[in-house]
């Protein structure tokens, strides 16, 4: 338990370092995981860790070239990573479950990961996380059509990931909110 606190904690620094957003975007979303937690009763560490861990080569992978890549990418870091701490082999391949198919590319091996990849589609659809993602593109574009077009398609994507009832129940409204705002901003040919 005190090695899985230990990883924890270096995850989040990881987050930190190698993910390219705002701190309220890529953590605003943990308050809204604890009902998820708590009603399928799984592990939040495991949670959490994966969560951090599954864009950590994003930014690795936008300067190689390879942006189609990071989710591999940040398989092969974790596995190595975990290597350092007292961590069981089921929670290991939790993690690295968690995080190669939070992308639905390989099927859920478990409930976590199912779950860590709905906590995605918080990151992009919720509206404490759209304000913060649209922050963070403010950053790289001042051109407002480029930046909605930005977030709309990551919008779009991530709600086809939605695969728990009680998250697409959650995140219809605003999905279709946003959807219904975003297309008016950027015209009827969009």
């Amino acid at each position: 338990m005190k090695d899985k606190k230990r990883l924890l904690n270096d995850c989040i620094k990881i987050a930190n370092e190698n993910i390219a957003t705002t701190k309220e975007h890529l953590f605003g979303v943990l308050s809204l995981c604890d009902a998820l937690i708590q009603k399928y009763n799984v592990d939040k560490d495991i949670i959490l860790i994966s969560f951090y861990l599954m864009d950590c080569k994003i930014v690795e992978s936008r300067l190689l070239n390879k942006r189609n890549e990071h989710v591999k990418m940040a398989v092969e870091f974790s596995e190595e990573l975990l290597k350092n701490y007292n961590i069981n082999k089921e929670d290991k391949e939790k993690i690295i479950n968690c995080i190669a198919s939070h992308h639905k590319d390989i099927p859920f091996k478990y409930l976590e990961a199912e779950i860590v990849a709905n906590l995605d589609c918080y990151r992009f659809i919720h509206p404490y996380c759209v304000f913060s993602y649209l922050i963070f593109l403010t950053k790289t574009s001042n051109d407002i059509k480029t930046i909605i077009k930005k977030a709309k398609t990551k919008m779009d994507e991530k709600y086809k990931y939605i695969s728990l009832k009680e998250v697409k129940d959650d995140l219809d409204e605003f999905y279709l909110m946003f959807s219904k705002q975003f297309n008016v901003i950027l015209g009827e040919n969009y």
